[in-house]
């Protein structure tokens, strides 16, 4: 409506001008000059005033972005969800909605809410754990509008500042105060990726029946007092030790299980060894020791055999000197 109204004031004043530079003109034949400048001044207010009317009729949209057109008496004329150059009605107005990936940021110690088209950022979200432990979080959530909904929108909400502050912005602060409490004060600090699919859930679920799509959510960090922040970290502490021992201990189990597995194993095999060693056997291998010292003479079992030993042959007596 700006350009068009714009457009009009000019128009009328070009015409205004036209009309006052044609009675100069005959009032004062002789001033040519001054005539040539007045016309060339009319003409350039109403070729601006007929640009002004042209522009009040077009406009333009980005990619990633929805507009509603409203008329000024107030009812809607229809949406548009392409990007490029548009033709409408100079008597409508362009309410234009952002349909890209928009975010809800909530982190440190900010001030109040701020709404800037569809993106939120305000301060971090305190909240009480299940042991009612008090805390606070810092959590990004990533979300789209879909754009054919933005007539809907605006007919509900007027425009989408209203929209993410009624809706959007309360939705991601009560789901992101409330999961905390399904968690212990440990288990919450363990648990960071789980709270924050719970969170992601519930707001999917929550917006069911609204035109947004949830893209993500990330829970940055999860802040306790100091006092709370060291017993954890005591905790931490114990737990790595009884993780240690734990850790020791099946070692030294292992490894007595090997000893005693080897030991077995040995006495499997002494056990088979023994088994094997038949009385021939045993036999066998006494004739093969005595065999490696020389000749050896076996006489059958049960016998009684008599081995003649003959006498020692003397040795000749030596010479007895001359």
């Amino acid at each position: 409506m700006g350009f068009f109204i714009f457009g009009v004031i000019l128009l009328v004043v070009g015409a205004i001008l036209f009309v006052a530079c044609r009675r100069y003109a005959r009032e004062h034949p002789d001033e040519s000059v001054s005539n040539a400048a007045l016309n060339i001044t009319n003409i350039v207010l109403c070729l601006s005033g007929l640009v002004m009317l042209a522009l009040s009729a077009i406009y333009f949209q980005d990619p990633g972005e929805s507009v509603v057109l409203r008329h000024f008496t107030g009812t809607l004329s229809g949406i548009s969800s392409e990007s490029g150059a548009h033709i409408k009605s100079p008597f409508d107005a362009c309410v234009r909605y952002d349909v890209r990936n928009n975010t809800v940021t909530f982190v440190g110690d900010g001030t109040e809410d701020q709404v800037h088209g569809g993106t939120a950022i305000g301060p971090q979200i305190t909240f009480q754990d299940k042991e009612g432990v008090t805390g606070n979080l810092d959590v990004v959530v990533r979300y789209s509008i879909d754009p054919l909904a933005v007539k809907e929108l605006y007919a509900n909400y007027l425009s989408q500042e209203n929209f993410v502050t009624k809706v959007v912005a309360q939705d991601v602060r009560s789901i992101s105060r409330q999961i905390p409490g399904e968690y212990g004060t440990l288990a919450l600090f363990n648990s960071r990726a789980e709270a924050e699919q719970a969170i992601f859930a519930a707001l999917e679920k929550k917006w069911v029946n609204q035109p947004i799509t949830l893209e993500a959510v990330n829970l940055q960090e999860i802040r306790y007092s100091e006092d709370i922040k060291q017993r954890y970290d005591d905790a931490q502490a114990a737990r790595v030790a009884v993780d240690k021992a734990q850790a020791e201990q099946d070692a030294a189990e292992i490894q007595a299980e090997t000893a005693r597995i080897a030991a077995q194993g040995q006495a499997d095999a002494n056990a088979i060894l023994t088994e094997s060693l038949s009385e021939e056997i045993l036999r066998q291998r006494y004739i093969d020791a005595l065999q490696k010292g020389g000749a050896i003479y076996v006489v059958p079992e049960g016998s009684s055999p008599i081995v003649g030993v003959a006498p020692p042959v003397s040795a000749p007596a030596a010479p007895q000197p001359q």
